[in-house]
C-alpha cells in the first residue's frame, strides 16, 4: 500500500486532489494530521493536512493498432493505347476497336411492402436504457460517504435528507458548513463531484448522465 501527503483549504479539498493525483483509485483510507485552522478575517491561515492511502492499480496499455497491408494495384486495361518511352503513340490494333458500351437495364422498384430495417432500435428500447440507476443499496453508500466526511471534517451534528429526483440526487443539509457563501458553493460542489466519482468506483456503474446535488435548507432553490 502506498501513500501521500496532502495539503488543502479544507479536509475534502485536501481529499479530492490526493484521490485525483493518485489515479483515482478504488480503495483507499484517509488519516487526518492537521485540521485547517482560520484567521480573524476568515482566510486559512494553516491548510488542512491529510495522508491518503492507497493501492497501486496496474492498467494495461492498449495494443496499438495493426496497419492495414498495401495489396498491389494492378493495371487494368482502360483502352487508350499505350506509348513508347520516347512518348510516340503506338498504332491501335485492329482487334483493340473500340466496342459500343452495353446498353444499361432499367432497375425496377419491387412492388411489394418494404421490409423494415431490423437494426433500427425501437423507442420503447432507447428509452429504457436512460432509465435511473439510483437504487436503495447506492443511496445507503452515498449516506454512509457523506457521514463519515460531515465527521472527519468536525460538522458531526450536521443532518441531511437524500431524495431521488429522476437522475439527480438531491441532498439537503439541515445548516451551512461554512459561513461564506462562495466558500460553500464551491465546497458542496467538491464534495458531490468526490462523492459521484466513489460511487461508480465502489458499484462499478457508469452513471451517465447522473448527477450529485449538494444544498442546504437556506439556500435558494
Amino acid at each position: 500500500m502506498k501513500s501521500v501527503v496532502q495539503e488543502a483549504s479544507s479536509i475534502a479539498k485536501a481529499i479530492e486532489q490526493a484521490w485525483k493525483t493518485t489515479g483515482e483509485p478504488r480503495q483507499f483510507s484517509v488519516k487526518i494530521l492537521e485540521l485547517a485552522q482560520k484567521n480573524f478575517f476568515g482566510f486559512t491561515s494553516r491548510p488542512a493536512k491529510i495522508a491518503f492511502f492507497f493501492e497501486e492499480e496496474l492498467r494495461k496499455q492498449s495494443r496499438p493498432a495493426r496497419s492495414e497491408r498495401r495489396g498491389e494495384v494492378r493495371r487494368q486495361d482502360t483502352g487508350v493505347p499505350s506509348q513508347s518511352r520516347r512518348g510516340r503513340q503506338m498504332p491501335q490494333r485492329p482487334s483493340e476497336a473500340a466496342k459500343p458500351a452495353p446498353a444499361q437495364r432499367d432497375v425496377v422498384a419491387p412492388s411489394g411492402p418494404v421490409t423494415p430495417d431490423r437494426t433500427a432500435v425501437p423507442v420503447a428500447t432507447r428509452e429504457r436504457r436512460f432509465e435511473s440507476l439510483w437504487n436503495d443499496e447506492m443511496l445507503n453508500g452515498a449516506r454512509a460517504w457523506l457521514s463519515e466526511v460531515l465527521v472527519l471534517m468536525g460538522h458531526a451534528d450536521v443532518n441531511f435528507s437524500v431524495e431521488v429526483q429522476q437522475f439527480h440526487l438531491r441532498i439537503t443539509l439541515s445548516r451551512s458548513l461554512v459561513s461564506d457563501e462562495s466558500k460553500e458553493k464551491h465546497l458542496l460542489a467538491s464534495l458531490s463531484t468526490l462523492m459521484l466519482a466513489t460511487l461508480k468506483k465502489q458499484f462499478r456503474k457508469a452513471l451517465r448522465g447522473h448527477k450529485i446535488v449538494l444544498v442546504h435548507e437556506n439556500s435558494p432553490s
